[in-house]
């Protein structure tokens, strides 16, 4: 299992196999369409097709429950996930501020021989 998603994250960026999760539903459609059959489950042909698109939907249910779990951050209750993103965002901005103080000295001490345009150019971030 864990060879077919590092397949899928050298070739798609995303880490969860988006076709699998779009295959839930109509999995679970067919479930109940040949549940609601008029033949139901009364025959043998019936049962087994009622037990094969169950056993479809079961195994793609399992292996999607797995990746969600598995997503880096999963573990995480909302609050925890939220506390993160602050933190997360309170570094990019401290580090914004120490690179525009950064630019601002490296500006200062080169004087005159930096125009206008390109200082203002070094400021924006």
């Amino acid at each position: 299992m864990a060879t077919t998603t590092t397949t899928n994250n050298a070739t798609n960026p995303n880490p969860l196999p988006v076709a699998l999760f779009d295959s839930l539903l109509p999995k679970l459609i067919t479930v109940l369409e040949e549940i609601e059959k008029p033949d139901g489950v009364v025959t043998p042909q019936a049962r087994q097709a009622v037990l094969a698109a169950t056993n479809e939907f079961r195994d793609a249910l399992t292996k999607a429950k797995e990746l969600a779990t598995n997503l880096p951050g999963g573990d995480l209750r909302i609050e925890e996930q939220v506390d993160v993103i602050e933190m997360l965002t309170e570094l990019r901005d401290r580090k914004r501020r120490q690179l525009a103080e950064f630019s601002s000295r490296t500006m200062d001490a080169a004087g005159p021989t930096l125009n206008s345009s390109s200082s203002d150019s070094m400021m924006t971030l």
